[in-house]
């Protein structure tokens, strides 16, 4: 009895040693993670394969998500995001795997633009607001510049002044090429008459107006462009459209990206007019 007692000691000791690392630490026992690739939607954007560590996951169509399960372990792994139709590099990334590994991919063909996307803002939109990015394409002389972003809401339209109300909200150092921090906007009902104003000429007016832009240097913060025109027909500066600040309910909770770009004119102005994207 004390003979199998004494055995029973070492086979536990040996196996306790087996168990330790050199440092004399428990082996982790290995375990299960899993990686998401979130796609946001957007219209005409291409199928795209996802690849880890250079095997073929599977393929993801834009406003879809996949979900794959992962073995954890210290080493770093590899994420592609390829294009289905030719296998061509988009976006690749490194990492080293935890238990949920969560990717957001964003993808316009029509301004060669693909980036793992992150939102400060992951919440629903308002049914009484629109959310919306700003992507930088801002040149000036060809160059691409840094730039802060101010909105301004028309007071009132006449076809001799336009008034215009500067908005608090300002977009500070977006880079060139990149997106912006979400913005808020609440949906308003234009024009305001502006304190003293006696003019019945704007009586009437009780349809939405669009808001405007303008941009500025990063880092002077100096005027770059803005053209607040006082016709209600142009179209340059002109960033939100009328439609998204309609009084109805349900043009409310969208959420889009909006390429600001510049023409190569001078003195230099916004593309007439932006593109927008909906997003997902």
């Amino acid at each position: 009895m004390q003979k199998s007692y004494f055995l029973y000691l070492i086979a536990l000791g040996l196996f306790t040693f087996a168990c330790r690392k050199d440092n004399g630490t428990p082996v982790e026992n290995y375990a299960y993670g899993n990686i998401s690739v979130n796609y946001r939607l957007v219209a005409k954007a291409p199928t795209v394969t996802v690849t880890l560590d250079g095997v073929n996951v599977d393929s993801l169509l834009s406003g879809n998500s996949l979900n794959h399960r992962i073995l954890l372990s210290d080493k770093e792994m590899t994420l592609q995001i390829k294009r289905k139709s030719s296998d061509s590099l988009l976006l690749d990334t490194t990492f080293v795997p935890s238990r949920n590994n969560d990717f957001t991919i964003f993808i316009v063909d029509a301004l060669n633009y693909a980036k793992f996307y992150n939102s400060k803002e992951t919440s629903s939109v308002s049914i009484d607001s629109n959310r919306f990015q700003l992507l930088n394409n801002v040149k000036i002389g060809g160059v691409g510049r840094k730039v802060n972003f101010r909105f301004f809401a028309p007071l009132f339209i006449s076809s001799s002044a336009q008034k215009f109300d500067t908005l608090p909200i300002v977009l500070r150092n977006v880079p060139f090429g990149e997106l912006s921090d979400p913005v808020d906007f609440l949906k308003s009902r234009y024009p305001k008459r502006p304190p003293g104003w006696t003019s019945s000429s704007d009586q009437s007016q009780t349809s939405s107006q669009a808001l405007y832009i303008r941009a500025y240097d990063a880092a002077t913060d100096t005027l770059l462009i803005g053209d607040l025109r006082a016709t209600a027909s142009s179209a340059y500066g002109r960033i939100l459209p009328q439609s998204l600040f309609s009084t109805t309910a349900t043009s409310g909770g969208k959420y889009k990206i909006v390429n600001v770009a510049t023409t190569t004119t001078t003195p230099p102005a916004f593309v007439s007019t932006f593109a927008i994207y909906d997003m997902q």
